[in-house]
């Protein structure tokens, strides 16, 4: 019996240990955050992106709409894509900067208030903030954006610029490549970095919509200078790899109406499509 005894006990240390080690290796959760507003290419834009995130593991989509109410189409997409997410509806309020600004602040506002929700309690939450018509290489999300320690960059495709990038030197960002006024403190696009939950966490007040005498400017550096981020904080990647590759493109899906010709009225012939 006392062997027995014995035996349970060291049983239970080794069981405590491997709860430990499995624990502790829990891989970093990317929180992503996508506004959204009805258009006749909203569907195929969806669907692609709900393909690209469906071969991530730990992640958790909060999609926002700009409307009164949730679309039926893009929830039957979520549903069927098997990602876990959040699905949410907020207007833009009048005033307010259009292109998914109120839309963000709302997925933050969910994020902060209900953070055991998306993370565990021993888990890394990472944000990114990802447009549902912008394509996405896997090794986005895998190689830069689950390694970030507090915010990390990187090139992107295809915004103001063929290309617009970090300049690195020594290992550090000292400035950036970009055609619209790359002399700015973070001349940097929405899909080009990713922040450590922790940061947002830090400073909960922080929106891209807190400053109205903000509203003309660029929503990346509010939100930056918001949380206190400073250059030197940037950790940027993919600047030294043998071939500089981009992991994501500021892709526009071409409109398809004026193909149709000249009918004022389109049907749909009884099939769920968006139209404008």
């Amino acid at each position: 019996m006392e062997f027995l005894s014995k035996l349970n006990i060291v049983l239970l240390y080794f069981f405590q240990f491997l709860l430990f080690v499995n624990t502790s290796k829990l891989q970093n959760k990317i929180i992503i955050i996508t506004p959204t507003y009805r258009r006749i290419t909203r569907y195929p834009d969806f669907i692609r992106l709900a393909n690209t995130l469906q071969h991530l593991s730990e992640i958790h989509w909060i999609v926002v709409e700009d409307g009164h109410k949730k679309s039926s189409g893009v929830e039957r997409i979520l549903n069927n894509s098997n990602i876990p997410y959040t699905y949410i509806a907020h207007k833009t309020p009048s005033g307010m900067p259009r292109r998914g600004w109120w839309q963000r602040d709302k997925a933050l506002d969910l994020l902060i208030s209900s953070k055991s929700h998306f993370v565990k309690s021993n888990q890394k939450g990472i944000v990114y903030f990802a447009d549902d018509d912008n394509t996405y290489d896997l090794r986005l999300f895998n190689k830069y954006i689950r390694n970030v320690k507090k915010i990390g960059v990187w090139a992107v495709a295809f915004s103001s610029s063929p290309i617009e990038t970090p300049i690195v030197k020594n290992g550090k960002v000292v400035g950036f490549k970009s055609y619209y006024a790359p002399e700015r403190k973070f001349a940097m696009d929405m899909a080009s970095f990713a922040i450590c939950l922790d940061v947002f966490l830090t400073k909960p007040e922080v929106r891209f919509t807190m400053d109205p005498k903000q509203y003309s400017q660029s929503p990346e550096p509010i939100l930056l200078t918001g949380l206190g981020i400073e250059r030197d904080d940037l950790e940027p990647f993919g600047y030294n790899t043998k071939i500089k590759e981009v992991f994501v493109y500021h892709t526009k899906t071409k409109n398809p109406i004026p193909s149709f010709g000249k009918r004022k009225n389109h049907t749909n012939f009884g099939f769920d499509i968006e139209f404008p």
